[in-house]
């Protein structure tokens, strides 16, 4: 054998393992769901008004977790706490057992009509606090409640009471 054979076996090695490395490498979750929520009031027309505290690099990550995040505590949490009457989670079932859906759901942006930022960009300061990693942050977030379990009795994640009682 010469050199030149002995390189091309040395790179061919060396190529293997990085591959056998990269595809046993599992991958991130595309969506970070580390949050608080607490109710604080109900709104008009079946919303309610969360104070979801969420961690970003930055405020504005912060609060675009904070959105889907809310979004995330309704539909398998439920509505808790503060001057809120309870509501259960819409969903049934979790989200890994429909998580191509929810994925969707979410990186689409189809969430997004569900949810408004009551306090965007002016959160006070003692809901704001620095870690090691970015921000916390609590934000004000509005939840359309009804329309998010209409959609989700429709796409049937979630059971319809109608006609139960």
């Amino acid at each position: 054998m010469n050199s030149n054979d002995m390189k091309n076996i040395i790179v061919l090695f060396v190529a293997s393992i990085i591959v056998l490395n990269l595809s046993s490498c599992k991958s991130k979750p595309k969506f970070d769901f580390n949050y608080e929520m607490v109710c604080q009031y109900p709104g008009p027309k079946n919303t309610y008004f969360l104070k979801v505290y969420t961690y970003g690099k930055d405020e504005v990550d912060a609060i675009k977790k904070a959105k889907y995040s809310a979004i995330h505590g309704v539909l398998f949490k439920g509505v808790n706490g503060g001057n809120c009457t309870s509501k259960p989670a819409i969903c049934q079932k979790s989200y890994a057992e429909n998580q191509k859906y929810f994925d969707n759901f979410f990186s689409s942006g189809a969430y997004l009509q569900f949810v408004n930022v009551s306090n965007d960009y002016s959160i006070p300061a003692e809901d704001r606090v620095k870690t090691p990693n970015g921000l916390k942050i609590g934000v004000m977030v509005s939840i359309n409640y009804e329309s998010l379990k209409k959609e989700m009795e429709k796409q049937g994640y979630s059971l319809k009471l109608d006609g139960i009682f």
